[in-house]
């Protein structure tokens, strides 16, 4: 199937489009069916291709197969390079989006923390802290203390509070997180042992994630 011969037209035509704008103009202006755009692009199997065509159209589309969007350009009779500028054009699209969506959870989240602490048991180091809910569940006891005092005042009552051991093992020590994306393990005695750039949890790992993390 041969793409259109004017191809400098066709990209001027097109330029700036997302993908799923493109498609969409070119099945129209070519009066094709979505089933017959997807066994043109190449599927054999109607219902996925239509599932992959609705991925694409909804900006969720991404090629796993070699010659994908070379073998869309042909089923929609466009040359290649607009069809993966529309492409490129949808993931910078869809990056600044999830950027901004993400930065906004974040917000959010820092406006509603609140210093926490929780009991470190020996043989059960929280690192690396990007791991399961079931971990974080098993892991960690969570501790009161009153955080409108000052950071060494939270340090003194959690250490009086501490108790010599747990279901979990032995206790060796606590965790603070005392910023909205910071925490801090300690001793039993109170002396830090390391700092984290994210903060820990009892349901799942603190951070928003992003449409691009869960990809």
């Amino acid at each position: 199937m041969a793409a259109t011969e004017n191809t400098t037209t066709t990209v001027d035509a097109y330029h700036g489009q997302l993908l799923g704008e493109l498609v969409e103009a070119r099945i129209r202006e070519l009066g094709l069916s979505k089933s017959v755009v997807v066994s043109r692009w190449g599927y054999k199997n109607l219902g996925k291709g239509l599932r992959r065509l609705k991925e694409l159209l909804d900006g969720s589309f991404v090629p796993k197969i070699p010659d994908s969007l070379k073998n869309l350009a042909a089923a929609i009779e466009l040359d290649a390079s607009v069809v993966q500028s529309a492409y490129n054009a949808t993931r910078s699209a869809t990056n600044l989006a999830a950027k901004d969506a993400y930065e906004k959870c974040l917000k959010k989240a820092d406006d509603r923390f609140e210093p926490s602490a929780f009991i470190v048991t020996d043989g059960e180091i929280p690192w690396p802290l990007s791991i399961s809910r079931i971990y974080y569940v098993r892991r960690y006891i969570r501790l009161t203390f009153d955080y409108t005092t000052s950071p060494s005042a939270w340090i003194d009552e959690i250490r009086a509070k501490l108790p010599k051991t747990t279901p979990f093992g032995n206790v060796v020590g606590f965790m603070i997180n005392d910023k909205p994306r910071h925490a801090i393990q300690y001793d039993r005695n109170g002396n830090e042992i390391r700092s984290f750039s994210r903060a820990i949890s009892l349901v799942g790992p603190p951070y928003c994630t992003s449409l691009a993390e869960q990809r």
